[in-house]
């Protein structure tokens, strides 16, 4: 006897013209039984092209604007932006402190006094991903609930989701600070965008 499962994986939420997606297909089986499977070939295999994009305000993330981290960033020495498309419109802040309690600081402009607002910050996960605490306008921030964020990843690159509780923001300039809490250099935190709800540069 042998049952065969379906798995469907997809990359976004929403409708995306000539998006491409790949169908799994696997099955349990009984002791003897015969396997035809065929290996594919090095012919076959193919790097995945990622097209150029960026986020968009839909569903979930309804009412926020994206607004890119390195258009946020005062001066840093440790900082350099890397290339690519499978970063919002082709780059990320890559930032490498040399040392615990070193800060990176961008700043923002609101158009309004905003009360329990939320900030959202898409960070690349890596395998030599630091950790960090965040401060907004000088005030400690949990991130995910959390005091500390870890960006460790042992085996790949990916983006991902992080975002404060509740905040309040100044009307005009306001102030994000991350903080490097590893012990040691070399760690990279990777920032791509930022996620700011009624606000603007």
């Amino acid at each position: 006897m042998i049952f065969f499962s379906i798995t469907d994986s997809l990359l976004h939420h929403g409708e995306v013209p000539h998006f491409s997606y790949g169908r799994i297909v696997y099955f349990y089986a009984l002791p003897n039984a015969i396997d035809d499977h065929q290996q594919i070939s090095l012919d076959e295999l193919k790097d995945i092209e990622y097209r150029p994009w960026k986020p968009i305000a839909y569903l979930g993330s309804q009412g926020y604007r994206f607004i890119q981290a390195e258009e946020l960033l005062t001066g840093d020495p440790y900082v350099k932006v890397e290339k690519g498309n499978i970063w919002a419109e082709g780059k990320i802040l890559f930032w490498i402190p040399e040392k615990k309690k070193m800060k990176l600081k961008l700043q923002f402009n609101c158009n309004r006094d905003l009360v329990n607002t939320h900030i959202g910050f898409t960070l690349c996960h890596l395998p030599a991903g630091g950790r960090i605490s965040v401060f907004i306008n000088g005030k400690p921030t949990k991130i995910d609930g959390k005091d500390v964020l870890d960006l460790f990843e042992k085996n790949q690159k990916i983006l991902d989701n992080h975002f404060t509780g509740p905040l309040y923001l100044n009307k005009g300039k306001n102030e994000i600070i991350f903080e490097s809490e590893d012990d040691f250099s070399g760690k990279i935190i990777a920032i791509d965008f930022i996620w700011l709800k009624d606000a603007t540069m």
